[in-house]
């Protein structure tokens, strides 16, 4: 009967101990996709600004009669 109760209670423990991990995980995933999301948000016009850029630059390769990098001979 003393040896069912002890592993009863272990087993509780053990659930308890697994609870107060997972809580943790999820709290850490919960702060983890938050800062993923505002990186995200950040990044937008940062990538916006970049393909104006590069839409710029190849308006002017073109209209200055240069190839594009595409009709370049493979290098050797």
């Amino acid at each position: 009967m003393v040896v069912l109760v002890v592993v009863l209670v272990l087993i509780a423990l053990a659930l308890t101990g697994l609870g107060v991990l997972g809580f943790h995980a999820a709290s850490a995933l919960g702060r983890f996709r938050r800062a993923l999301s505002a990186a995200r948000t950040d990044l937008v016009p940062r990538a916006d600004a970049l393909n104006a850029r590069l839409v710029a630059t190849r308006a002017a390769r073109s209209a200055a009669g240069s190839p594009k990098p595409s009709d370049r001979p493979p290098a050797a």
